[in-house]
């Protein structure tokens, strides 16, 4: 789910938005920053930053290994 053009939380609910993320299945949201209020307490959160250095940082939060 590609939240880039959202500019009222009511969007996100109006397009099924919570139904998706609370069903069974995995969820992918891209700009999930929009929604954090939304995400349940065992969201897996990945998030990819581009360095100065064109290198891409990963990090993973809210999973055990």
């Amino acid at each position: 789910m590609d939240l880039y053009r959202l500019n009222e939380i009511n969007e996100f609910e109006m397009a099924g938005g919570k139904d998706i993320m609370y069903s069974n299945g995995v969820s992918v949201i891209e700009w999930a920053e929009k929604i954090a209020d939304y995400f349940p307490d065992n969201t897996i959160k990945v998030n990819i930053e581009i360095e100065k250095n064109g290198k891409r940082k990963i990090t993973i939060e809210n999973i055990s290994l």
